[in-house]
């Protein structure tokens, strides 16, 4: 596995492919369903990791080879990841 790194617009489809997973494999964990997230375009999820003026989220990503294999997100003071779908929230403080 590779250190981490901050996700790009580039990684968009990967991370997107990474995230409709766990929306699937783990609902539970979040409040949007797999079919909301899936029927969001690319340029949703390309914004994401633009780290655009209008969000304060940055991703960053591990890979396994050329694979995305896990993120981990802060947003605002609310750290995220998904691992292969192992999915836990903190708060960071």
């Amino acid at each position: 596995m590779s250190n981490p790194v901050l996700l790009t617009p580039l990684q968009a489809l990967q991370y997107r492919a990474l995230m409709l997973q766990a929306y699937a494999d783990c609902p539970d964990a979040f409040t949007s369903s797999v079919a909301e997230r899936a029927a969001l375009p690319l340029a949703w999820w390309e914004q994401r990791l633009g780290g655009a003026p209008v969000t304060d989220e940055r991703v960053w990503g591990v890979l396994a080879g050329h694979e995305l294999a896990g993120v981990v997100g802060l947003q605002g003071t609310l750290v995220w990841h998904v691992c292969r779908c192992r999915i836990s929230q903190a708060w960071a403080g």
